[in-house]
């Protein structure tokens, strides 16, 4: 899991929830382009990361399961 210790917590849950919001609109490219912040797209574009994981993770579990 990636070090988010230099973010507030609110701001990381802001980038977490903007996050899968691009994913659900399919905006990603858009989404991670959009800060202009050197730190902060490498944040943006680890958040992306985890929760692009998680979602194959449980996409594999289910798939598993109804096999």
């Amino acid at each position: 899991m990636f070090n988010y210790t230099i973010f507030g917590n609110a701001k990381l849950k802001m980038i977490k929830r903007s996050a899968k919001s691009a994913i659900k609109n399919g905006e990603t490219e858009e989404w991670l382009e959009s800060f202009e912040d050197p730190d902060e797209r490498k944040t943006a574009s680890k958040v992306l990361d985890e929760i692009l994981r998680k979602m194959d993770t449980l996409t594999f579990c289910k798939e598993f399961l109804n096999s």
